[in-house]
């Protein structure tokens, strides 16, 4: 079993069952990604990501263990329904064995990966791993440091700063085959003693209160409607003075927005923000925002060079196992709403006030 000393505590909640053995009486093991139970528990084993049958789950909050029942209390079933909607949106049937398929066919050694046979697809986020390292830079973390991930992914970022600044990085996202993925890679990249990663809601996180160094959200709050709660429960696990990133797409003005794009299909599940509203957000929260910086020219040129790229064909490994054929058209539409100027793409550095 990995060591996991000094990586944020995830222990299993109610509902789930530990890494070394299942809690819950007549439940059993059958493979690395599923379990059987003969009651109603929704059994998913959060060190190992153990991924449940989907027949077996219980409502979306078994899934969230305690976080999802408090999540329940705090936004009713609206809040339920929303999140469900936001991790389906984001699952990708097969994705793990489409991404190791993809990793074999550049050469890699998938069973001792290296970081960087990871960076095409690893940080799903515009200008990927690019944007990763700048933003990174403007955090100004250093070794030890628990820092905290909120909307994890698959984990490229988390792995960025748990190899290159040595942090102790807690990663969290909806989307439970994104953490299964998170850890496997982690596992096969020899970083799971630096970074663990669990299913949770960004409302109601699985940790005690002043925990984090530092944290950081790269396209995540776009889908959060709650962004009062989300900034609160972000401020709850961090110390005074701790650093805040924040890496979002922000709307420009209230005209409606051109759909699909990469975070929702619809304007369901799409909530955004101006600036100057993410500014009192913030602000209200706990935090002095110290700097923000426009990166939508950066956006653009990202999206130049994708475009080429799709015109030569589909990669083995790349954005596309993420999205899935969609993408394109994903793509085309947020270049027109930045063109149109209807979206900037934003980040901003905050300090939580002590």
């Amino acid at each position: 079993m990995p060591d996991t000393r000094g990586v944020p505590d995830m222990k299993p909640t109610t509902g789930t069952c530990s890494s070394v053995a299942f809690e819950r009486q007549n439940t059993s093991a059958v493979s690395d990604n599923q379990c059987v139970t003969t009651n109603t528990t929704c059994v998913f084993d959060t060190r190992r990501a153990r991924y449940v049958r989907q027949e077996c789950l219980t409502p979306f909050v078994s899934e969230l263990g305690a976080g999802g029942e408090r999540l329940q209390k705090i936004g009713g079933q609206n809040a339920m329904k929303l999140e469900s909607e936001v991790a389906q949106h984001y699952g990708v049937e097969g994705l793990l064995e489409r991404i190791l398929a993809g990793l074999e066919a550049t050469g890699a050694d998938v069973r001792h990966l290296q970081p960087e046979d990871l960076s095409s697809f690893d940080e799903f986020h515009v200008g990927g791993h690019e944007a990763t390292v700048h933003a990174v830079k403007r955090m100004s973390l250093s070794e030890d440091q628990q820092v905290l991930d909120v909307g994890c992914g698959i984990g490229g970022a988390a792995r960025y700063i748990a190899s290159e600044v040595a942090c102790r990085v807690a990663g969290i996202d909806l989307t439970p085959a994104y953490i299964q993925i998170a850890q496997t890679l982690t596992h096969r990249v020899g970083l799971d003693d630096k970074a663990a990663f669990e299913v949770a809601s960004a409302l109601a996180m699985p940790f005690e209160d002043e925990t984090f160094d530092a944290a950081f959200t790269f396209h995540v709050a776009m889908n959060i409607r709650d962004r009062e709660g989300l900034y609160r429960e972000i401020a709850r696990v961090m110390k005074p003075g701790a650093t805040f990133c924040v890496y979002d797409v922000m709307k420009k003005n209230e005209e409606a927005l051109t759909f699909p794009v990469p975070w929702a299909p619809s304007e369901y599940t799409s909530h955004l923000t101006t600036v100057d509203e993410m500014r009192t957000l913030l602000n209200d929260a706990g935090f002095e925002v110290e700097e923000v910086e426009d990166r939508t020219e950066f956006a653009q040129a990202f999206f130049r060079q994708k475009a080429a790229a799709v015109v030569d064909g589909p990669q083995p490994l790349g954005l596309e196992a993420l999205m899935g054929p969609s993408m394109p058209e994903k793509f085309r539409n947020v270049v027109k709403n930045m063109g149109d100027e209807r979206i900037v793409v934003v980040q901003l550095i905050a300090t939580r006030k002590t």
